[in-house]
């Protein structure tokens, strides 16, 4: 019997796959418009750089201030699967609002607000799966499962921030 614990990302157990791509998507999501949010506030809703800035430093702490009621919301209401479940639901109506506020531009703001509480749901207990997975007695995958998840993620997410060309492309291929 093999003991030795697998250390990359394709010898993994498979259910950590649905894991690792749901949090991939959440963190491409987010990325790309923080990348990208800025510069539509300034040039497509005439703000200044500073109401810029502080329109997003507001957005961010929504988004991790939300967590701990996602927490709550997830231990005493809907349990970890189905906060997990709506919080992505959340996000994923969140970001296509991101994408049609090109044509209504006032919609970002709705559209932030829906990704602010669709993260504090999801982030509030994403790594319970894996917990939950590798909690089986004699299960290799318990002390590399973590640094695969965490650093991979966010390596494959960091190529959101990446674009070129036109910012009406870019903010549509960031958001659809």
């Amino acid at each position: 019997m093999n003991t030795t614990a697998p250390t990359g990302l394709l010898q993994q157990p498979r259910p950590f796959f649905m894991i690792f791509f749901v949090e991939l998507w959440e963190r491409f999501g987010y990325y790309g418009v923080q990348g990208i949010l800025a510069v539509f506030f300034v040039k497509q809703l005439g703000f200044s750089q500073e109401q810029a800035f502080i329109t997003f430093g507001a957005f961010a702490a929504l988004v991790y201030g939300l967590i701990s009621i996602g927490g709550y919301v997830g231990d005493h209401l809907l349990g970890t699967k189905r906060t997990l479940v709506l919080g992505a639901i959340v996000l994923a109506i969140g970001y296509f609002m991101t994408g049609m506020s090109l044509l209504k531009p006032q919609l970002i703001f709705i559209a932030l607000g829906t990704i602010a509480v669709g993260n504090g749901l999801f982030k509030a207990k994403p790594g319970e799966p894996a917990l939950q997975m590798l909690s089986a007695e004699g299960c290799p995958s318990r002390r590399s499962i973590y640094p695969v998840l965490y650093v991979d993620k966010h390596r494959f997410a960091a190529v959101a921030v990446a674009g070129a060309g036109d910012r009406r492309k870019i903010w549509l291929r960031g958001n659809l």
